[in-house]
C-alpha cells in the first residue's frame, strides 16, 4: 500500500501501548482508542519525499530553526539501521487527531509529502504493546 503523511523511526514506539504511543507521538487522546497498524516503508523515501516536522517537543518545528532543517532534510544518522514507521489509527481520519500535540515525550517525525510504499508489521488492539 502506498501512504503518505507523518512518520517515524521504529524505535520510538516500540514497548509502548496504544495510549503511550498516542502520548509521545502527540496524537490526540482516544485517537487509538479502537487499535492501530503499524506500518513500515518498503524503502527509504527520497529528499524530496518528505519534509520535517522537528518532533513532537517542538511539533510544527516552532522553535526550531525551520529552513536550516528543510535545508539538511534533518534526516538523523539514527536512520542507519532503523526501520521508518507510520502509525494509522483504526477511527475514521479526523483532522483534530492529525497534527500532533506537544508533548514532553518528544519524537522526531517527517512528514511524506509523496506517497511512499508501505507493508503493515503489526496490528494493534486498544491497550496493546508493539514490540518490533
Amino acid at each position: 500500500m502506498d501512504v503518505i503523511g507523518y512518520f517515524t523511526i521504529e524505535s520510538t514506539i516500540v514497548g509502548l501501548n496504544t495510549r503511550q504511543i498516542e502520548m509521545k507521538l502527540g496524537f490526540q487522546e482516544g485517537r487509538l482508542a479502537r487499535g492501530a497498524s503499524i506500518l513500515v516503508l518498503d524503502k527509504e523515501p527520497k529528499p524530496d519525499q518528505y519534509t520535517p516536522a522537528g518532533s513532537t517537543f517542538f511539533p510544527g518545528t516552532k522553535g526550531l530553526n525551520t529552513e536550516e532543517l528543510k535545508r539538511t532534510q534533518f534526516r538523523p544518522g539514527a536512520w542507519v539501521g532503523q526501520r521508518l514507521v507510520k502509525v494509522v489509527a483504526d477511527l475514521a481520519y479526523d483532522a483534530r487527531g492529525e497534527d500532533p500535540r506537544g508533548t514532553p515525550m518528544a519524537a522526531e517525525q517527517w512528514i511524506l509529502t509523496d506517497y511512499v510504499s508501505a507493508h503493515e508489521v503489526w496490528r494493534l488492539k486498544a491497550g496493546d504493546t508493539y514490540w518490533g
